[in-house]
């Protein structure tokens, strides 16, 4: 069962393999000590950005961990929302159904590329 904790510099490390080049705060997915993905969000230039990165092995069956990914997506936004911040995410171009995710969630295209989050959605 994936464990939904917070995101430390070491899950970070596990899933990207270096420390990110911005400051973060997230949630990471975890099961049986392993690191699977991780949600994040960092400002920059006045708006908060939305990100996630999954593990080799996430990747091989999203299908199995939707709900986690779901759930913690949902958090994340939950924790965006108090900040009173627009939230802003681009879509993995190498992630098919990623557009249909970010839609499901509550944002928009705002055009070239770049979704923002409607906050009354959650």
């Amino acid at each position: 069962m994936i464990k939904l904790v917070p995101l430390t510099a070491e899950h970070i490390l596990a899933i990207y393999g270096k420390p990110l080049p911005v400051t973060v705060f997230g949630i990471a997915g975890v099961e049986n000590g392993c690191v699977l993905a991780l949600g994040a969000l960092y400002l920059d230039q006045g708006c908060m950005v939305a990100t996630c990165l999954f593990s080799d092995e996430a990747k091989r069956d999203l299908k199995r961990h939707t709900r986690a990914i779901l759930i913690a997506a949902k958090r994340l936004l939950e924790i965006a929302a108090r900040r009173n911040l627009p939230v802003r995410a681009i879509a993995a171009p190498d992630a098919p159904r990623a557009e249909a995710f970010l839609v499901h969630l509550g944002f928009a295209p705002v055009g070239k590329g770049i979704w923002e989050w409607i906050n009354s959605q959650i």
